[in-house]
């Protein structure tokens, strides 16, 4: 599972995503991002439901496509089951649809492992 997004600035959109999260107390008040692995984590404020699980990592920008692709990866000792992937896309889009709507055209998740999900692809979802 992956998400697209088409833009007509890629590098624009992704460098207000990053500067957004790393801003504390931000808009993006349940995202973070780390530079050392180019990577979003979702947050929770009530809970740590998601404590530790890296989201979305950047994989692919495609200037001539006018996409940004983003794929997940789970550390090692968390099950990479359906229903978490489709957890994270969700509040993943949310955010894109609540705070970057003007940056985009599209956006639309993948229903099973995608190329930018390269780094479990062979791994079945549960």
């Amino acid at each position: 599972m992956a998400i697209y997004i088409t833009t007509n600035k890629p590098l624009e959109l992704l460098t207000k995503i990053r500067n957004a999260a790393r801003q504390p107390g931000g808009i993006l008040n349940t995202w973070t991002y780390d530079s050392n692995t180019e990577s979003f984590t979702h947050t929770s404020t009530t809970s740590n439901q998601w404590q530790g699980i890296t989201f979305i990592s950047k994989v692919d920008i495609e200037k001539t496509a006018g996409q940004l692709k983003f794929g997940i990866k789970f550390p090692e000792s968390i099950a990479k089951e359906r229903a978490k992937y489709s957890i994270l896309h969700g509040r993943f889009i949310e955010m894109l649809l609540n705070y970057f709507h003007k940056d985009f055209s599209l956006v639309s998740p993948t229903n099973d492992l995608m190329v930018p999900d390269s780094f479990i692809k062979g791994e079945a979802l549960t």
